[in-house]
């Protein structure tokens, strides 16, 4: 008789069901292979655990070893969970790999590429990574950056500080009296230049920076777009500077907002995009409800026009004079330089309904640009 996994009998009109052991041995069988079957899934991607936020350090050498294999298998890899894109700039975007990150600087004059991977694995190459093939890289460097930087322009300090990098500030191609960070100019730099871990270097001397990146290769170099040499190793081109005014002005973009974008930039080299997005995302409603702010301010003076005392002529506004008295590197007085628009701060002047006085005029000659004696800044002012 063939022997059936399933026998039935009756006991007190009630039908039974009698498992034999061959159903016993089939039911082990497949229990063993599916924990076999588990045992392999588990093995293909329990140790790679996907982050909730960028890696803030190189990873260790078992990370690195669970990542590749996680990789090999297929399992879906995304190192920064954390991104940012930029909205009112147009001169740069990030693009986000599964290990790595295309950081471009789109600006004409600029156009550079480089290439971000995450420290602790081996440098992406075409070979490695096919989909690098053709793609031409002016820098390549591993985030999150850890060794030192070097400014070339005081506009970059603020981004520096406001990421909590300012420790790894080593050498500045500025004037040491143009810098106004309370922190470096009173407690960085007087003790940095005194232990030897501060260094200025001379100005616009693109070979004296490269001979220092040379003996420092662990320096990161912040460019900026009027640079000589913009394709220099280990520099990162920075345009926030270089954000054109009238570009915005005719795209109906805001270019305080394209300037304080850059910011996310910085944090891209660091893996700082959630503080940097953090940030530039605040400042922005900080920024959008101090323009609301004074709307409301300039719509009640015009309800007001009928006070005497607070009358306003139809359509007038306050006016502003946006100046600063000019220096040159060594400290001598040149002159006033009185702001012209469009520029950012004729931005400010619109959001805050006010009147900017500006002016292209003035009779000192400073590198091409017009500066006022303090007799034609007097006059200009009394407009």
């Amino acid at each position: 008789m063939a022997s059936h996994p399933f026998h039935r009998s009756q006991f007190n009109g009630k039908q039974l069901h009698f498992i034999t052991s061959s159903t016993m041995k089939l039911s082990n069988s497949w229990s063993s292979l599916l924990l076999l079957l588990a045992a392999a899934a588990s093995t293909t991607s329990a140790e790679y655990t996907p982050p909730t936020t960028n890696y803030g350090r190189c990873l260790t050498a078992d990370e690195a070893a669970d990542i590749t294999t996680a990789l090999s298998n297929g399992v879906e890899v995304d190192l920064f969970p954390e991104k940012v894109s930029s909205d009112q700039s147009v001169y740069w975007e990030i693009d986000y790999r599964s290990t790595y990150k295309i950081l471009k600087n789109t600006q004409d004059t600029v156009n550079t590429t480089y290439l971000l991977y995450q420290c602790g694995l081996p440098e992406p190459t075409p070979e490695t990574h096919p989909e690098l093939e053709g793609i031409t890289f002016d820098s390549v460097f591993s985030v999150p950056h850890t060794g030192g930087l070097l400014v070339t322009a005081t506009t970059q300090i603020p981004n520096i500080e406001i990421l909590n990098r300012r420790s790894q500030v080593v050498a500045f191609a500025v004037s040491e009296n143009l810098v106004s960070s309370p922190c470096l100019s009173q407690q960085i730099i007087p003790a940095g230049k005194e232990d030897g871990s501060i260094t200025f270097l001379p100005l616009y001397n693109d070979t004296v920076i490269e001979d220092y990146v040379t003996e420092h290769p662990d320096t990161l170099v912040f460019g900026g777009a009027w640079d000589t040499d913009l394709k220099m190793k280990n520099k990162v081109i920075i345009s926030d500077v270089g954000e054109s005014p009238e570009e915005a002005l005719d795209q109906n973009r805001d270019v305080n907002e394209a300037i304080f974008e850059w910011l996310e930039v910085y944090g891209s080299l660091f893996n700082e995009e959630g503080l940097a997005g953090g940030v530039v995302s605040d400042t922005k409603g900080r920024y959008n409800c101090h323009t609301d702010n004074a709307a409301m301010i300039a719509e009640s003076r015009r309800e007001l026009r009928d006070v005497e005392e607070r009358r306003l002529e139809e359509g007038s506004r306050p006016v502003v004079l946006w100046a600063y008295h000019n220096q040159d590197f060594e400290g001598n007085d040149v002159g006033w330089d009185v702001g012209e628009c469009p520029n950012y701060y004729c931005t400010y002047a619109k959001h805050c309904h006010v009147e900017m006085l500006n002016s292209t005029e003035g009779s000192i000659d400073y590198w091409g640009y017009p500066r006022m004696t303090d007799e034609e800044f007097l006059e200009f002012g009394k407009k």
